[in-house]
């Protein structure tokens, strides 16, 4: 990617990490996991550093709850409980929001390295 040819701005490349709100919240029973998405999130940050001298941005998306065979396989208490605990919309994340907040980072040359929570306002 630090051998493309530079775009707008100079730009070579953007990375897109996914790490999870588990990173931020945790989730019992889920400490491995919990601490993996972490340090997805502490890898964007030291890698964007690295590679800014290349023209090379590094951004994460955290999702919280979404629609994905993961999900599906919930029981429905479980995922009621956790749908409760969100602000507005009342409902897991679909796959073409985390889609367009990917092309949105894509798009913002603004954004590097920082992470994006993604999650209905989960709280």
């Amino acid at each position: 990617m630090a051998e493309n040819e530079p775009g707008e701005e100079e730009e070579r490349g953007v990375i897109i990490n996914t790490a999870s709100g588990a990173a931020r919240e945790g989730q019992m029973g889920q400490a491995a996991y919990s601490a993996s998405k972490a340090g997805v999130i502490g890898l964007t940050v030291t890698v964007a550093l690295d590679l800014a001298e290349h023209g090379i941005r590094v951004v994460s998306i955290a999702p919280g709850l979404f629609e994905s065979g993961m999900s599906r396989g919930m029981p429905e208490k479980v995922s009621g409980a956790l749908i409760d605990k969100m602000l507005f919309p009342r409902r897991m994340g679909r796959a073409n929001e985390f889609a367009g907040l990917g092309q949105h980072v894509v798009e913002n040359a603004c954004l590097n390295a920082l992470t994006i929570d993604i999650h209905c306002g989960m709280r």
